[in-house]
């Protein structure tokens, strides 16, 4: 038996909807007994109806913060208050564009530039509104801010959390660790796998400790070179079926 651990978008999804053959995939893995966990940036609330479109009831969200298997809650790891209130400061202090998002929400506590909901757009899910109060009763997962030089300056200010380049627009803000992988290997410890049973799939920033620690680590073909560079293998483009040719080269389909 495998564990697949697949990211979304321009891995599963392709244009926000499911990439070509990638129902297909996931429905012969699943005969097969193996087992499909979507892997992502996206908190939960911004995966609810494309996981049972996808039909797959495990997912690590936030970057390996959130970790549900089979519908069933594994981990949830919520960046302190104080931590929030701290960044938030610097939000109001230095005037820049920061969304939260939490199990249920995603939400802008300062919005002003467009760089916002152009970075909503690249992913295909909602323009978040703003609420400047969220925050103080209800537990956060993450952060977006989309400035290379907040991000660069709040780096060092913030040791606690960890600043990937989500796109071309934006930052992704999750507690420090090893993001996605260190998901991937919590999950892995908690279904008491082997290591030879372990593939990943993504094309992204935020894939790359994924794609390094899993035995099998598969680069999309539309993948960022740096994430070519340390797979073990390179299928093709997201839109070309990708995800279904990764999985029959495997053998798992």
């Amino acid at each position: 038996m495998a564990i697949v651990f697949l990211d979304l978008d321009g891995t599963l999804l392709y244009k926000g909807k499911p990439a070509p053959r990638a129902l297909e995939a996931i429905k012969k893995l699943k005969k097969k007994g193996h087992i499909p966990v979507i892997a992502t940036g996206r908190v939960p609330y911004l995966v609810t109806e494309i996981k049972e479109e996808l039909g797959i009831d495990s997912y690590i969200c936030a970057n390996g913060t959130f970790i549900v298997y089979k519908n069933e809650l594994v981990l949830e790891r919520p960046v302190p208050l104080d931590i929030v209130k701290r960044l938030f400061y610097y939000a109001d202090l230095w005037q820049f564009d920061i969304v939260m998002e939490g199990k249920d929400v995603y939400l802008a506590y300062r919005k002003e530039t467009k760089e916002v909901d152009e970075f909503s757009d690249i992913f295909n899910i909602e323009h978040p509104r703003v609420d400047k109060e969220y925050h103080l009763t209800n537990p956060l997962l993450s952060f977006n801010v989309f400035n290379d030089e907040v991000a660069e300056k709040l780096k060092p200010m913030f040791p606690e959390l960890v600043f990937n380049k989500a796109n071309r627009i934006g930052y992704d803000i999750n507690l420090a660790g090893d993001l996605k992988a260190e998901g991937m290997i919590y999950l892995v410890n908690h279904l008491k796998l082997h290591d030879e049973e372990v593939y990943a799939i993504g094309d992204g920033y935020n894939d790359l400790a994924m794609i390094k620690k899993a035995h099998f680590g598969i680069a999309m073909g539309n993948a960022f070179d740096e994430l070519k560079q340390v797979a073990d293998y390179i299928t093709t483009n997201c839109e070309d079926g990708g995800v279904y040719d990764a999985l029959k080269h495997f053998k798992l389909i």
